[in-house]
C-alpha cells in the first residue's frame, strides 16, 4: 500500500511540472508549421490535378475541332495516318452543309474519304444526307436531295462499303445525316 501510495504522489508531482514557456511556444509553432506544410501539399496536389485536366481537356478539344474539319472537308491520307496513331478507329461526314442536296458531292467526299482512310489502315464511315434546313432558326430553306437522287448516293454507298470486305462491322456501317437545325431539341 505504501509504494502505491507513494508511486501516485510521484505521478501527482509529474503533472505539476510544468513546460517552460519558450518549449510551448516552440512545440505549437511547429506544430502550426507542419500543419500549414501539408495544407500547402494538399492544394499543390488539388491544383495540379486541375490543371492536368484541364490541360487534356484542351487537347482533347483541340483534337475534335481538327476531326470535324477533317470529316467536313475532306482530309489527305497524312492526317488520317495521325489520327490512326492517336487510336481513333476512323471517320465520318457529321453533315454537308447547305449544299448538301448535291448527290454528287457526297459522293466524291465518301469516295475520297475512303481511299484515304483505307491507305491509312483506317476506315471512313460513308454517310448520307438529305440536306440542310435552317428555316426555324435562321429563316433560310434551302434545297433537299430529291428522292433519285438520295437512291444514288444510297447506291454508291452500297458499293463502296463492297469494297471494304473487313468482315467487321465496318462493311455494313452507315450514317444518315439529317442536319434540320430544328433548334437541336428534335
Amino acid at each position: 500500500m505504501v509504494h502505491i501510495l507513494s508511486l501516485v504522489q510521484a505521478l501527482d508531482m509529474a503533472s505539476k511540472t510544468k513546460t517552460s514557456y519558450h518549449k510551448q511556444l516552440f512545440c505549437n509553432i511547429f506544430a502550426f508549421s507542419w500543419v500549414m506544410v501539408l495544407c500547402f501539399i494538399g492544394y499543390q496536389y488539388i491544383r495540379e490535378k486541375e490543371y492536368k485536366s484541364a490541360f487534356l481537356n484542351a487537347q482533347l478539344q483541340q483534337y475534335n475541332q481538327h476531326l470535324l474539319m477533317m470529316v467536313e472537308d475532306g482530309e489527305p491520307y497524312e492526317d488520317y495516318t495521325k489520327y490512326s496513331a492517336l487510336g481513333y478507329d476512323g471517320s465520318y461526314v457529321y453533315h454537308y452543309g447547305t449544299s448538301g442536296y448535291d448527290p454528287q458531292m457526297q459522293i466524291d467526299y465518301n469516295r475520297t474519304n475512303a481511299k484515304n482512310a483505307l491507305r491509312a489502315s483506317s476506315v471512313h464511315v460513308p454517310s448520307v444526307s438529305v440536306g440542310f434546313n435552317s428555316l426555324p432558326r435562321h429563316g433560310t430553306r434551302y434545297p433537299i436531295i430529291t428522292a433519285e437522287d438520295h437512291l444514288a448516293v444510297c447506291q454508291d454507298i452500297k458499293n463502296l462499303l463492297a469494297t471494304y470486305k473487313t468482315g467487321t462491322w465496318k462493311d455494313n456501317t452507315i450514317i444518315f445525316s439529317t442536319w434540320n437545325e430544328y433548334t437541336e431539341g428534335t
